[in-house]
């Protein structure tokens, strides 16, 4: 690996660029030498340099995402039920001069709280992915995770799918100016899996949105699986699985309004990372 590929696992980021190997590319090291060593998100400019382009997730995020939306809307909520409030309410009857500083700080506090339980969640969803990653590969994962991950198991052979059968964690970079990783797939057969990873799955909760599909179809897209099967797996702390298989004309459409969508954002950024020929490149996440 390269030190911007090892750069790239450093930290979390929302910043995700994909280099023309296939390996990701979401951390760079700081230019200035008073913070050498240091990692930030790469940006549009960074990406230029080295001719990387947007991932799938990222080029999505240019429209709204209504499930996620509402969840976040919902951890505010929650935070807002947890704060202070009867103790914000008696400043404003003692203090009312001191009500605004003790507004800003409320406010700054559920806003805080609320972003914990976001990073919370997302680490928690990384430690599983990273776990299905292992038994892909055949090897030893957190004893933590064993009953989520026979549980997905159990869940996908009913499908006639064997995760040791297929290629876990591939990154990838499309000749079409995008990459991405994508969790599992196999290409005799062909099939590409998607894991979502949710505090509890609840029925009444619905979590087969479109964008979803639309992620897999530029997967199998950009990696010549044109015709593969494409799944969301979603599953819960508590072990409960839930399998949803996209249906083709979905798929068609959604991925229709990826490629414009991406054209969108290429003429957004007057950024177009794109070769003559349609190719890919693909690589493989090392394990630690």
């Amino acid at each position: 690996m390269t030190e911007i590929e090892k750069a790239a696992f450093k930290a979390p980021t929302e910043a995700h660029w994909y280099l023309p190997t296939g390996a990701p590319f979401h951390k760079v090291p700081y230019k200035d030498k008073k913070r050498a060593g240091e990692l930030k998100d790469a940006t549009l400019r960074d990406a230029r340099e080295v001719l990387a382009a947007r991932s799938v997730t990222s080029i999505q995020k240019f429209i709204a995402k209504q499930q996620l939306e509402m969840w976040g809307k919902n951890q505010l909520l929650d935070a807002i039920r947890r704060a202070n409030f009867e103790g914000l309410m008696h400043t404003l009857i003692e203090d009312e001069q001191g009500f605004a500083a003790e507004l800003e700080k409320w406010l700054t506090e559920i806003i805080g709280e609320a972003n914990k339980v976001r990073e919370e969640a997302a680490k928690r969803g990384d430690q599983l992915h990273e776990a299905l990653l292992l038994a892909a590969r055949g090897k030893t994962f957190p004893a933590k995770w064993s009953a989520h991950v026979e549980a997905v198991q159990t869940a996908l052979s009913k499908l006639k799918i064997d995760i040791l059968a297929g290629q876990a964690e591939i990154s990838f970079y499309s000749s079409e100016g995008y990459g991405g990783t994508i969790d599992w797939h196999r290409r005799i057969d062909p099939v590409v899996l998607d894991y979502k990873t949710r505090e509890k799955l609840d029925e009444k909760i619905r979590l087969a949105y479109p964008e979803k599909a639309m992620q897999l179809a530029a997967y199998r897209r950009a990696i010549g699986l044109s015709d593969a099967d494409c799944y969301n797996v979603f599953v819960d702390l508590e072990a409960n699985v839930c399998v949803h298989h996209w249906d083709e004309p979905t798929l068609r459409r959604e991925e229709k309004k990826f490629k414009l969508l991406n054209e969108y954002v290429h003429v957004s950024d007057r950024y177009w990372p794109t070769e003559a020929v349609r190719t890919y490149r693909m690589w493989e996440k090392p394990i630690k």
